[in-house]
């Protein structure tokens, strides 16, 4: 356990010497005999391990070991870095080495004012500010193409503790943050990166429905964008139609089912490098099918189910059957030509530029002629009968796939009499 003769928390600024002692440790498990008496081995050797810039009066800085029995070291702080003190004991060997006690000295610095993300094509300018320490030397930095106080992407003086930065989206890359350091009689700290600060959030390729149907159109979206420093948006991307405007919203229409890549292209103004955004879409095939009567006696009406908002439909037939009206509708009324026939029902579907066809088929025109049976007086079932006069013939006709009862209306019978 540490503890301190003298303040470890001393302002930035300032460098008072004070002393770092560690409590008595002891080996686990290993004992020593003195005198007759069994006690607890102590740990002679300790290793310390000082903040960036601090040192000792003996001028060791870094991670050193202190001599044999040396529970305590005079440590000098920098000016300017914060830091954790630590020490373990070490083994005789100098092979093992206990649990590490720590110290984390605050120093009094902390952000004081920034935002807390940066959406990406805001141009306005942001406030970034630390604590104030009267004689240090602030540095900042911001991204390249950015500025600070209205002049370059770097800048430093005394007692600078707060900025007005404006962001640029210009050959961005990497970790697009503000940063600080500070400075006295050359001593550097390490940089500040406002981590409370998310930096910039790059917007991603959003949509709200569940589920993506190939030839609809779906709305996708670019969120966490701000259109004010915005040229334009471009959407593309393998087997997409465009169909919508070019902004950070864009009614996308698939032309193939399947894993779909979907683009956009965010062009800012006055940069020459546009931002790539990609999102891999799941495409459900097509949900659109005909639908209508399997059996035309006279005429008949054919629908397109899901059929999108500002399709072309062109409606096709066979020759047993003929359009009578609503040509290129979502419905159609067909009338037969010819009966007898199985045939099917045809919408060409064309959408942006893109056809493709939906279909009906096994339609039957018409009913079947009926197969014609012939029994003797007996009642069986005669082929290529002779017939005669003066006996009693029955002709039964059965149409295919109806009721066989002869009150039905396709299945009846003739007795034929002399």
């Amino acid at each position: 356990m540490l503890y301190f003769n003298g303040n470890p928390n001393q302002s930035i600024g300032n460098k008072q010497q004070f002393t770092a002692i560690v409590n008595d440790m002891i080996y686990p498990g290993i004992k020593d005999t003195i005198f007759g008496v069994i006690t607890d081995r102590k740990v002679k050797y300790f290793e310390w391990t000082l903040p960036t810039g601090w040192k000792t009066t003996q001028n060791q800085t870094g991670t050193f070991l202190t001599g044999q029995g040396v529970k305590q070291i005079n440590v000098i702080p920098d000016y300017v870095n914060n830091g954790v003190i630590k020490v373990r004991g070490v083994n005789d060997l100098y092979t093992g080495f206990s649990e590490t006690s720590s110290f984390t000295a605050d120093r009094g610095f902390s952000y004081t004012n920034y935002p807390a993300s940066i959406t990406f094509g805001d141009l306005s300018p942001k406030t970034f500010s630390t604590s104030l320490f009267n004689g240090i030397t602030y540095e900042w930095s911001a991204p390249t193409g950015w500025q600070i106080n209205g002049l370059g992407n770097s800048l430093e003086a005394l007692n600078l503790n707060s900025v007005s930065v404006t962001p640029a989206f210009c050959l961005i890359g990497g970790d697009a943050k503000v940063k600080v350091r500070l400075k006295k009689s050359g001593e550097v700290s390490a940089w500040y990166d406002f981590a409370e600060c998310q930096g910039v959030i790059f917007p991603t390729i959003t949509t709200n429905v569940t589920t993506v149907y190939q030839y609809e159109d779906v709305t996708f979206s670019l969120n966490n964008i701000n259109l004010s420093g915005i040229q334009s948006i471009e959407w593309s991307g393998a087997n997409v139609c465009h169909v919508g405007s070019q902004e950070a919203t864009g009614n996308i229409m698939f032309t193939q089912s399947g894993q779909c890549l979907l683009n956009a292209t965010v062009h800012v103004s006055g940069c020459y490098t546009p931002l790539m955004l990609s999102k891999i879409i799941t495409v459900v095939p097509h949900r659109m099918f005909v639908t209508g009567t399997s059996l035309i006696c006279n005429q008949g009406t054919y629908i397109i189910n899901n059929l999108p908002a500002g399709s072309t439909v062109n409606w096709r037939t066979g020759l047993p059957l003929r359009i009578v009206s609503e040509q290129g509708k979502e419905q159609v009324v067909v009338s037969k030509v010819l009966s007898i026939v199985s045939t099917s029902v045809s919408a060409d579907i064309t959408r942006y530029g893109h056809t493709f066809t939906v279909t009906k088929s096994g339609i039957q025109i018409g009913t079947k002629a009926p197969s014609i049976v012939v029994y003797n007086a007996g009642g069986s079932a005669m082929v290529d009968p002779p017939y005669y006069t003066g006996v009693n013939y029955r002709i039964t006709a059965h149409g295919s796939g109806l009721a066989s009862k002869p009150s039905s209306y396709f299945a009846w019978e003739v007795e034929i009499s002399p």
